[in-house]
């Protein structure tokens, strides 16, 4: 179907077919032929991947013996794509076949020659596209398009009505865009030196295009629709490139020529044994196989192909190239599964079997630490100020060259400063639903702006924007109708001249919510530090900086600091390319985590705390300065004694990363067409932090206290730490899975509660 002849006559087509598919000699060198051409596409793009990472990778390479071992990674990238090749030449095949066939049952009986040509290719067409349907990967991929395409302006919610169809249209201009390319590719002999010249360099244009997109655009974002859309342009424009190149009738002899058998069964040689190389080999390295499965483009996707080959079981996890699933015969045990209590088999595949005396005593070690000492003062007023995604290392009061923050700075001088103060997601949803609840997931139990309210707190929500999401998790708030979608100016307006006139009868919290440093950026006149990403980042801070100084200027001179506690957090940080990556909610790198937290507590004095706190220990801890009851349930610990500079042991603090693409609110989770990938870290008071790529099955361990930039996985280097460090998070793994209620909703839509 998708092989094209060496002319476009139709009559020579008919011709062609009947010779070349007439013996197995010729169909078996077809195959061959189209299997060497998805070797050579693949070994191209392994190429052009390898000098890219090389060179971008420099810092995080241990030493020019692991540059060596990465190389040969890739060559398992020319046996896959010799794979797909092969499969791409039995699918041309078959069409070709089946469009011959019905050519010879329809002729004579629906007209012209013309409308049997057409029919036959219709029917071919149209029994390739079902085949693909039927295959889950296709469909899913193909499903997950036109729901992310659903969300552009024009087209928000219609497309999903039409699913169907568009499934069927898109595979089959798919599958015509293919034909037309390789029959091009194939005529390449009749064209002009110029127009082979251009169609020469416009392949190259869009190798080069779609590779460029892939590795530099939403990196480690929307994997299953713009990856591996611009994996598939890749590929398949560097086959075609391969096709014209070598595969026309005018090149057959002199590439026969060229290329001797020798030379061909020494490169079959090196890339066989690159690739057992690489079987037995991948894995060992987790420095090398974490840069593979998450920084490359191409190798990345053939990896996956061979692990989705040998995933045996089909449980979406392979024991193959270090895939994570210990047991491969049984679809029960994988790194996806929760675990099970006590059920004697390690579910997850990571942290052992889970007691519930483990379990317990979790609980009870973090429940041992709510409230170690009596509150500073009852019936404190509280300010809350929640600035959404501000780094803690774009602050000057933490060390920023520009002076972003002077507000901020000077209302650091008389507070408590945490230098280490972390996420426990990069993603407003999910920490969100942690600070308010003062827990390691979404728990069944009230946020501590709940229990404020039922201590006799006035409670107020001052949400700037994005109100549904505040409403979801700060519970028991009044809020304002004149505090909902305004600029942030207006918005501290409002809050003060409403602080300025509550009732004295009873203390008041605020709840103080600021968006601007999310993406997207504006640009401030007032505040300009030039026109590139981090420079608008920059004034977005500043902007958000000195309007938060008209509130800690009313609270200086009302004499409110005397009796309001005051705490300034973000939920999550921001990625400025670190990585390639522009943004949060992917990763737990100390760019997307690091957050600033600082508490402002009337008769404690000044301080930088440096060990290692979370933000799910603000609700325990602001119901512990004010006098509140603490639920029991909460995990998050009070952190008052180190704001007292008493003696204090903070447990490890955790971290999980939910990427689940295609949300939209009229699917539901269960019906998203892509799997859901997970990350989670651990720090502990040492400074080493251990992330785990669930997806990847692959563990970085790094020393934060001498690589704050975590250039350097340490994980195979400090064989004890990781050993320690991979045990407890395995052991958060399972209490989270065995622990977070059925109910819980932690993503962007709401649909049981």
């Amino acid at each position: 179907m998708v092989q094209g002849p060496a002319t476009l006559n139709p009559e020579h087509l008919q011709k062609r077919k009947a010779s070349r598919h007439g013996t197995p000699a010729r169909i078996a060198s077809s195959l061959a032929r189209y299997s060497l051409a998805g070797s050579l596409a693949a070994l191209l793009l392994a190429v052009i991947e390898i000098i890219d990472l090389q060179v971008h990778l420099s810092p995080e390479f241990n030493s020019f013996r692991e540059r060596l071992i990465f190389a040969a990674y890739f060559s398992l990238c020319p046996v896959s794509g010799a794979a797909i090749g092969l499969i791409i030449g039995v699918v041309a095949l078959a069409g070709s076949v089946l469009q011959t066939f019905t050519r010879k049952l329809l002729t004579g009986r629906i007209g012209t020659e013309r409308r049997v040509e057409v029919a036959a290719a219709a029917v071919a067409a149209a029994v390739i596209v079902a085949v693909f349907i039927v295959q889950t990967q296709s469909k899913a991929y193909v499903s997950g398009l036109i729901i992310e395409a659903q969300k552009l302006p024009y087209l928000y919610g219609r497309l999903l009505k039409h699913q169907a169809i568009l499934i069927v249209a898109i595979l089959l201009g798919l599958l015509v865009a293919c034909r037309i390319f390789w029959r091009l590719a194939r005529a390449v002999r009749q064209m002009s030196p110029a127009i082979k010249a251009l169609w020469f360099m416009g392949l190259c244009v869009v190798i080069g295009l779609a590779y460029y997109v892939d590795s530099h655009v939403e990196v480690q974002l929307y994997e299953y629709t713009l990856h591996r859309s611009m994996f598939l342009l890749c590929f398949g424009s560097a086959i075609t490139l391969i096709g014209s190149g070598y595969f026309t009738r005018a090149n057959e002899r002199a590439f026969s020529g060229r290329l001797s058998r020798g030379l061909l069964v020494l490169f079959v040689a090196l890339i066989l044994a690159g690739s057992v190389f690489t079987f037995a080999e991948f894995g060992s390295n987790q420095n090398l196989k974490t840069h593979l499965m998450t920084r490359t483009t191409q190798a990345k996707q053939h990896f996956k192909i061979v692990q989705w080959v040998l995933d045996f079981d089909r449980d979406g996890y392979s024991s193959v190239l270090a895939g994570g699933d210990t047991d491969d015969r049984n679809p029960a045990i994988n790194p996806d599964r929760a675990e099970i209590i006590g059920d004697g088999i390690d579910n997850n595949s990571i942290g052992g079997d889970l007691s519930e005396e483990q379990r317990t005593e979790w609980f009870r070690e973090r429940t041992s630490l709510h409230a170690p000492d009596g509150p500073v003062r009852e019936r404190l007023n509280v300010i809350y100020i929640f600035i959404d995604a501000l780094r803690a290392d774009h602050l000057s009061v933490y060390g920023y060259g520009r002076n972003t923050s002077p507000e901020i700075d000077r209302f650091a001088l008389r507070s408590i400063v945490f230098d280490n103060a972390f996420s426990p997601s990069a993603n407003t949803f999910e920490s969100a639903a942690r600070f308010m609840k003062s827990s390691y997931w979404d728990a069944t139990v009230e946020s501590w702006t709940e229990v404020l309210g039922h201590n006799g707190y006035n409670v107020m929500l001052f949400p700037q924007r994005r109100y549904p999401m505040l409403k979801r998790y700060v519970k028991g708030a009044h809020v304002d109708s004149n505090a909902k979608g305004v600029d942030l100016p207006e918005s501290i307006d409002i809050a003060i001249e409403t602080l300025s006139n509550v009732p004295k009868e009873a203390p008041f919290c605020a709840f103080i919510y600021a968006v601007d440093p999310h993406r997207p950026y504006a640009r401030h006149s007032d505040f300009n530090f030039g026109s590139g990403n981090t420079d608008l980042y920059d004034g977005e801070i500043a902007f958000t900086d000195h309007y938060f100084g008209r509130l800690f200027e009313w609270l200086e001179k009302s004499g409110h600091l005397n009796d309001t506690a005051v705490v300034l957090m973000a939920d999550h940080a921001e990625s400025l390319g670190e990585r390639r990556v522009y943004r949060h909610s992917s990763q737990l790198y100390s760019d997307q985590t690091h957050i600033p937290m600082i508490f402002y507590v009337p008769g404690l004095a000044s301080r930088r705390v440096q060990d290692y706190v979370t933000s799910v220990d603000l609700g325990t801890t602001i119901l512990n300065v004010v006098g509140a009851p603490c639920p029991e349930q909460y995990t998050g610990v009070s952190l008052l004694a180190l704001m007292k500079g008493e003696p204090f042991v903070h447990p490890p603090i955790f971290g999980e990363q939910t990427l689940r693409e295609k949300e939209f609110p009229n699917l539901r989770p269960e019906q998203y067409p892509q799997p859901t990938d997970k990350k989670f870290m651990i720090i502990t008071q040492d400074g080493y932090k251990l992330i785990y790529d669930r997806a990847a099955a692959a563990f970085q361990l790094f020393d934060l206290k001498n690589d704050g930039a975590e250039l350097h996985n340490l994980y195979d280097q400090r064989p004890e730490v990781s050993l320690d460090l991979k045990q407890k998070l395995g052991r958060f793994i399972d209490i989270v899975s065995a622990s977070r209620p059925a109910l819980a909703d932690e993503a962007k839509y709401k649909f049981e509660y």
